[in-house]
């Protein structure tokens, strides 16, 4: 299997490419290559399905990307297809004649607003992240502070995260919960993520201890937090309180109570290939969590599963779980900005007044489900 930055290292500026993604066909000029972040950018850049030109530069994150084909190239004499999955994918192969490009263009505002810069949905519960998203975590891993004794980065770092509202928690391996020794605390918050290396650290000393055992400020973001508690319990004898578990949170979503890692859960909800959270297949680099020094890609890897573990979180309770909360208070926001009677408007005002009350509605039997429970 081919890298993915030995693939993007074979392309040229100046190259007409063919970009497969979840929801489009670009085609464009690529003028511009960020081999570090595995990210391209098109200039004159149009979507073959729609015949949708873009008016400005379409940056593309490698994730996004399902196939490249080469298209027209200056330097070489004959196209060639790279792909940006493994061969067990079933690839859609597009040949150069086959491409028919009509010369109208969209110009209308819905199409203007489909841009790359924007989330878009995606088959089922799935979402497309754009290309700004995926910059946005980049900014996060290049944050990574990695802690190996309680210097002045463990104390900094410990004071970022007692700041934050919700953080997204990780325990590196999990899998086996009290049956094996901590190796990795990861922690994201927004702007930063911070690895504690347990096993140099020789403990959680008591400013993390005090962090994971509040219920109140900040709480966790954590996938499967039965195994997280007992973890915790069983191997440091401190109580984890705080629990946000997306895990719980997907199956009350879905209504599919099916046993998924965080891992899957992140490829299935925001549509992201396999690939992202592997290996380079050309860097031969120990996995064993116990090993030290722990190579910079498997620092990155668990630094990845802890930025979307947070991000999850996010998706979950806003776009699924406030969902009808949120349309409820975009009805409400509108019930006086439409009149335009000032003196109505006015009237309105009092402390008595019931205007827009009829838009708050109970989401079902809520109160007595937290009653009983």
């Amino acid at each position: 299997m081919t890298s993915p930055s030995a693939i993007v290292s074979r392309l040229s500026l100046g190259q007409t490419l063919l970009i497969e993604t979840n929801r489009e066909l670009l085609m464009g000029t690529l003028s511009y290559i960020n081999e570090k972040h595995l990210m391209l950018e098109l200039d004159n850049a149009r979507d073959v399905k729609t015949n949708f030109t873009y008016q400005s530069p379409q940056m593309l994150a490698y994730q996004q990307m399902k196939s490249i084909k080469i298209v027209a190239d200056e330097t070489a004499e004959d196209s060639s297809d790279m792909t940006t999955e493994s061969d067990e994918i079933k690839q859609n192969v597009y040949k150069e004649e086959e491409i028919k490009l009509p010369n109208n263009k969209a110009t209308s505002k819905e199409q203007r607003d489909h841009s790359v810069s924007s989330k878009e949905p995606c088959e089922g519960f799935s979402i497309q992240l754009s290309a700004m998203d995926f910059q946005l975590l980049q900014t996060q891993y290049d944050s990574l502070v990695y802690i190996t004794q309680t210097d002045q980065k463990y104390h900094k770092a410990v004071a970022d995260i007692r700041s934050q509202t919700m953080i997204g928690l990780l325990i590196d391996p999990l899998e086996c919960a009290r049956h094996r020794k901590t190796s990795l605390i990861a922690v994201a918050t927004p702007n930063s993520i911070y690895l504690f290396d347990i096993l140099s650290l020789g403990k959680v000393f008591k400013e993390l201890r005090s962090i994971l055992e509040s219920s109140e400020r900040p709480r966790k973001a954590m996938h499967y937090g039965n195994r997280f508690v007992d973890h915790f319990k069983h191997r440091h004898g401190l109580d984890l309180s705080g629990i946000f578990d997306t895990f719980v949170a997907y199956c009350l979503v879905t209504d599919e109570k099916t046993n998924k890692s965080l891992e899957q859960t992140v490829q299935q909800v925001f549509n992201i290939s396999n690939v992202y959270f592997k290996f380079d297949m050309e860097q031969n680099i120990n996995t064993n969590p116990y090993v030290r020094p722990l190579s910079a890609a498997y620092r990155l890897r668990i630094a990845k599963l802890v930025a979307f573990q947070l991000k999850l979180y996010d998706h979950l309770l806003h776009e699924h779980m406030l969902r009808n909360f949120y349309k409820q208070c975009q009805k409400f926001s509108l019930t006086l900005v439409h009149n335009e009677d000032d003196y109505d408007v006015a009237q309105q005002l009092h402390s008595k007044s019931t205007l827009g009350h009829d838009h708050i509605q109970p989401d079902g039997n809520w109160k007595d489900v937290l009653a009983s429970n």
